[in-house]
């Protein structure tokens, strides 16, 4: 007896880690972050792993001798509030990274829709933060504003996801 092939089912091959779209957003954003901190005189030490991995870099400045872990986060704000956020689990792991490690957190955001990146120290965005739906969520104005992004950085990211949601907002960052 031989078994109809067309019914077998089909399974879904799951990509690598950095094929997936998400990754290849973070990786762009990233790659700026990186620019942003090179040109202010910070020495870059990359995460060497592929795959997920805890933050994206530490950065060092020989000038004040600070050492700081950064995370990247290549998304745009929240269309319906001042806010943005992460996984509330990631919040979390940050807050015990910078316990366990003694190297606080920069949690800096590249946001297409702003069209410019904006960080601040987790420690600093606690006060405020509300937590909802397995997120924590920062008012835009807790966050330090930084360089708009050029059109070269901004074609190498994606539209926002549902830009129509996003074509009657102001933007919260001015745009000089």
């Amino acid at each position: 007896m031989t078994r109809d092939k067309s019914k077998r089912r089909k399974r879904k091959i799951k990509p690598e880690f950095a094929d997936l779209a998400t990754t290849k957003q973070g990786a762009a954003g990233e790659a700026i972050a990186l620019q942003y901190f090179a040109g202010r005189g910070w020495i870059a030490y990359p995460v060497g792993v592929e795959g997920p991995h805890p933050v994206d870099f530490i950065v060092y400045n020989p000038a004040s001798g600070k050492l700081i872990a950064v995370e990247v986060k290549t998304y745009p704000r929240l269309f319906s509030s001042e806010e943005t956020g992460i996984d509330l689990a990631d919040y979390k792991f940050y807050i015990d990274f910078e316990k366990q490690n003694g190297i606080e957190v920069w949690l800096l955001f590249v946001d297409v829709f702003e069209e410019r990146m904006y960080g601040a120290f987790i420690s600093y965005l606690r006060p405020g933060a509300r937590s909802a739906n397995g997120k924590k969520y920062f008012r835009l104005g807790r966050f330090k504003k930084l360089p708009r992004l050029t059109p070269a950085e901004l074609e190498t990211l994606e539209p926002p996801p549902n830009p129509a949601r996003y074509r009657y907002l102001t933007p919260y960052f001015p745009k000089e």
